[in-house]
């Protein structure tokens, strides 16, 4: 006989869910509060903010994706600088792994997202930048999955879609560059 499930329990071992808007207005609000394994879930439509969100700490955001086209459905509108720092020897689990999930990422100059550190997943994501780079990777690793990564106008291309540096390292599959 299977044991009874305690509701309770299994909520609490549950990482939070942030919603953008709901819980926080902005999406570098609910990034500041975030802790590592939390999730952002970033409502349909468009959210931006002026600078960069700065991330030190592994969580996920996610937002939604179109049932027919299977696009992104989120437009975040701004530039993310993303370092998840070495866990520390006595943490018994630490979050070391940081996502994008289904949301399209759009700058129009400097760098869509930087990752100078740690470990970074991309799926079903649309990773776009105008006038520099959509998204570079100095130091750390990066997977991308079922995504575009590049130009977001045909006018004027990107300078670079993916730029690599010496301790980065960017795995791609089933992504157009």
């Amino acid at each position: 006989m299977a044991a009874a499930r305690d509701d309770d329990a299994a909520d609490a071992m549950e990482p939070p869910v942030l919603r953008v808007p709901g819980d926080y207005p902005t999406v570098p609000e609910a990034a500041a509060a975030a802790q590592p394994g939390d999730t952002i879930e970033v409502g349909k439509g468009e959210h931006s903010w002026p600078g960069k969100i700065f991330v030190d700490k592994a969580f996920t955001v996610r937002g939604f994706r179109n049932r027919i086209s299977g696009f992104p459905e989120s437009f975040l509108r701004g530039r993310w600088q993303l370092c998840i720092p070495p866990p520390l020897p006595w943490d018994p689990d630490p979050k070391t792994l940081g996502k994008f999930v289904d949301v399209w990422c759009e700058n129009e100059s400097g760098c869509t997202i930087n990752v100078v550190g740690g470990d970074w997943e991309f799926d079903n994501c649309r990773v776009l930048c105008s006038l520099g780079t959509a998204l570079s990777v100095p130091r750390g690793n990066v997977v991308v999955l079922k995504s575009t990564v590049g130009a977001s106008k045909e006018i004027q291309p990107a300078i670079h879609g993916i730029n690599v540096g010496e301790f980065g390292a960017v795995s791609a599959v089933q992504t157009a560059v």
